[in-house]
């Protein structure tokens, strides 16, 4: 370990809240890998902590953020190396050790979990002439998550094409593909995507002896291409598109090795041409790997060594020799290579270098196993410039039989004839033959039986429970018995409203029916004179309402207890029809009756301010029994009360201060059992009458008034 370098983890809730910091307790360094076109990979933290108690859904919870931070003499202040969530923990007890290990992922993780979608939930989006930086960016703004763009370089191209149902990460990896060769993007440890050019000179140079004691170089043609066959999507109105590349220099230096490229979202040539040059570009000559081990330069030794922190996935390097001249170098150590990956242990790290940056979403094949059988069935057999056009096959006389039948069903058209091994006529100028049907049939277990296949209409039957397949002004399946129509689903759609929906209709009409665009729609259940319906527009919920003019048959019950409300402060009901009413427990079957009457069992408990608030026009407030109830309790008080009498039992009556009795009156005196305290005061006050007494502060005496004027009582020394 590198004595003059230090590290340690700080942790957040998954909201940016700060929990703690992990560093004395932590038993391992920090170990991850970090890939071009991707980001940051698992990093394992162990933690020096008993099973029984250590920090689960505290620090140790899931999502929790995870910032890890190295100190050593290149970052005196610190710097952030690694960012991102637990994912995995595991309690271990085993060999007098007891430990838990924390799995920590990087947050491009989230780019491949989540579906790319727009601002509308929908998953398809259009991009016609766009930038490949603007359609990042715009993917990013999309995103909405713990990934933001950073610094998105301007490619200088346009490229249309339509995403639907991919992921985040995929969509990005598109854009990359509609690049020349050497473009990549990285997510660091500042959860910033960056795209960039490899650049043409070193980034970063390494030196046999100084940075590094090994190196493992490998020059190979194994992956090389160098002609794309490329299978697109169809234009409206036109043909498939269908084209063909190839690097004739490379073609005579190495052989003919072909790429079959498909993508039928792709329907315009250029963005085909993009796709297709870039990928040749990118593996049409050997390709050079190297592995090597680069040394940190907080060792004992601080003038060997690199700072490691400093290399990241995209950078480029040149090796170097110190005892060979530039003009000796080999191929591998001459060339300025792409870092493809960085394996980071702390005192050192581990990279993988290229001469050119793979084409890993192309190279992935299994992307594209589920998609290939179907966007190929139809493509032309040679390529004619562009595209080829593919007539279609006419459905009034095609059904399918044994799914393992032998003969393959190929595009054939114009006037080509096609025969089965067993010569059954199968096409006859591109449409499929009546024969064919029938040969199907006799095969037995067909997927389609009966032979009653004839205009527009399929059928699983000709007599009995079967479903036809129909269309006469909609599309349509109808369930029949025999000759009866049981019930059809048939679907619409409106060319002028840009509305599409479905209905399923019985033998008493339609019962449930749906239609929508967008974030616009509704959904009926029911007959026309009783429904019960959903209706939505714009996510507004000022709009989005259930109608119903349906009764209900049951109980109705709120999801939690005092939880839920019948109308608001803004919407109201018109009438409540009810037999009976329930207020906090207390039922209510009857409205009092105007005039005196008695609420037993009422309360008021309400949360607002009453200082602003009234009850008025009660007139008087009769306690129910003689001396049996009180206003306020011992431990909620009135604050104010304002009265012009108060007034007390004939025979009794006291006043409390708190528990104390302060003022005890009968019916001949007043018991007063605290001291009285005068009014202190150098000017007798006005208005008096007889009686009145006050304590005069320049004479120290009592004074008390009568008979019109104030005289001394006693003196106070």
């Amino acid at each position: 370990m590198a004595g003059n370098k230090k590290f340690y983890h700080k942790i957040y809730t998954s909201a940016g809240v700060y929990i703690t910091t992990w560093s004395t307790e932590v038993t391992n360094e920090p170990s991850f890998r970090m890939i071009i076109n991707s980001g940051l990979g698992e990093m394992k933290i162990r933690l020096a902590r008993p099973i029984n108690n250590y920090g689960e859904d505290l620090d140790v919870k899931f999502n929790n953020k995870i910032e890890t931070y190295i100190w050593d003499k290149d970052a005196p202040n610190g710097v952030l190396i690694y960012s991102g969530y637990i994912s995995d923990y595991e309690p271990v007890v085993g060999n007098n050790d007891e430990y838990i290990e924390v799995v920590v992922l990087g947050y491009v993780a989230d780019l491949e979990n989540k579906t790319f979608v727009d601002s509308n939930g929908n998953t398809a989006k259009v991009y016609a002439s766009y930038d490949p930086a603007n359609i990042i960016t715009s993917i990013l703004s999309l995103f909405g998550g713990s990934v933001s763009a950073g610094t998105i370089d301007t490619v200088g191209v346009s490229r249309d094409y339509t995403f639907n149902n991919i992921t985040f990460q995929q969509a990005i990896d598109k854009c990359r593909e509609f690049c020349a060769s050497g473009w990549y993007w990285f997510v660091g440890a500042d959860n910033l995507l960056n795209f960039h050019l490899k650049s043409a000179t070193a980034t970063h140079t390494f030196v046999i002896g100084k940075h590094f004691t090994k190196l493992n170089a490998t020059k190979t043609t194994r992956d090389l291409k160098n002609a794309v066959r490329f299978i697109g999507g169809t234009p409206a109105g036109g043909v498939q598109l269908y084209k063909v590349y190839e690097d004739a220099t490379s073609i005579a230096a190495y052989g003919r090795r072909e790429y079959v490229m498909i993508d039928q979202r792709v329907a315009v040539t250029a963005t085909a041409d993009a796709m297709a040059q870039s990928y040749l570009d990118a593996n049409k000559y050997p390709f050079v790997r190297a592995t090597v081990t680069i040394l940190d330069n907080n060792g004992d030794d601080q003038s060997e060594g690199y700072n490691i922190e400093s290399i990241k996935p995209g950078d480029t390097c040149k090796i170097l020799d110190p005892t060979i001249s530039a003009g000796a170098q080999s191929y591998a150590l001459n060339q300025v290579m792409i870092i493809q990956s960085v394996q980071y242990d702390f005192d050192s790290v581990t990279l993988e270098l290229s001469i050119r940056p793979p084409w890993v979403a192309l190279r992935i094949q299994d992307l594209y196993n589920d998609i290939n059988a179907v966007n190929a069935s139809n493509a032309p057999t040679s390529p004619a410039g562009v595209g080829v056009a593919i007539p279609g096959i006419n459905l009034g006389n095609l059904t399918f039989g044994d799914p393992k039948q032998p003969t393959t069903l190929t595009a054939l058209w114009g006037a080509v004839s096609a025969y089965t091994a067993t010569g059954v006529q199968t096409i006859n100028a591109g449409v499929v033959t009546a024969d064919y049907v029938v040969a199907n049939i006799a095969m037995g277990s067909p997927i389609i039986t009966g032979g009653t296949i004839t205009g527009a209409i399929v059928q699983t039957a000709a007599t009995g429970r079967r479903i036809v397949m129909r269309s006469p002004s909609q599309y349509e399946l109808g369930f029949y018995y025999d000759a009866d129509l049981l019930g059809s689903l048939s679907a619409d759609y409106d060319i002028g409203t840009d509305m599409f929906g479905c209905t399923l209709s019985g033998g008493g009409g339609t019962y449930v029916s749906l239609a929508g665009k967008n974030n616009l729609g509704n959904v009926e259940i029911g007959l026309t004179n009783t429904y019960f319906g959903l209706n939505w527009y714009g996510g507004d919920a000022t709009t989005e309402r259930i109608l119903t003019n349906a009764r209900i048959d049951g109980d109705w019950s709120p999801f939690s207890n005092g939880g839920s409300n019948l109308g608001s402060s803004s919407y109201f009901w018109n009438y409540v029809y009810a037999n009976n009413i329930n207020l906090g427990g207390v039922a209510r079957s009857t409205w009092p009756s105007a005039g005196a009457t008695t609420l037993s069992g009422l309360t008021i408990d309400t949360a607002k301010d009453w200082g602003s608030y009234g009850i008025t026009g009660l007139g008087t407030i009769v306690s129910y029994s003689d001396g049996g109830w009180n206003i306020g309790s011992s431990t909620n008080f009135w604050n104010n009360i304002y009265a012009r009498y108060l007034r007390f039992d004939i025979g009794y009556g006291m006043i409390y201060y708190d528990s104390s009795i302060y003022l005890d009156f009968y019916s001949n005196r007043i018991e007063i059992n605290k001291a009285i305290k005068l009014l202190v005061t150098t000017t007798p006050p006005a208005s008096a009458i007889d009686g009145m007494m006050f304590f005069h502060d320049t004479y120290n005496e009592v004074w008390v008034y009568k008979g019109g004027a104030w005289k001394a009582l006693a003196y106070v020394p």
